[in-house]
């Protein structure tokens, strides 16, 4: 038991008293620090998952334009009538007389 009067050993039972104490405090503040951090990530990755979302849903109804506008351009070249010779009137621009006075 002559340990026991040894200075050494004072010193080590104190210290470890002394980190047994600050532990539980500490270890509460770093809980708390890392669920406040687990939880801020958590929403970014939420608000990334969202923005995504919205993002392929605005993406689709470009695309459905898109498809719609070339199925349209498509069907509007092929149906508008073709002009032939004989149906063609040509326009020719004809000024009354009055105004090709003022055109001088």
């Amino acid at each position: 038991m002559d340990f026991l009067q040894d200075p050494t050993f004072a010193v080590l039972a104190a210290f470890v008293i002394f980190v047994g104490l600050l532990f539980k405090p500490i270890k509460k503040a770093l809980g708390a620090s890392l669920d406040e951090k687990i939880a801020q990530i958590r929403n970014e990755v939420d608000e990334a998952q969202r923005l995504r979302e919205e993002a392929q849903a605005t993406l689709a109804a470009y695309q459905r334009q898109q498809r719609s506008a070339k199925s349209w351009r498509k069907n509007w070249k092929t149906k508008r009538p073709k002009p032939n010779g004989a149906s063609v009137k040509k326009k020719t621009a004809r000024w009354p007389a009055s105004a090709a006075s003022l055109m001088i």
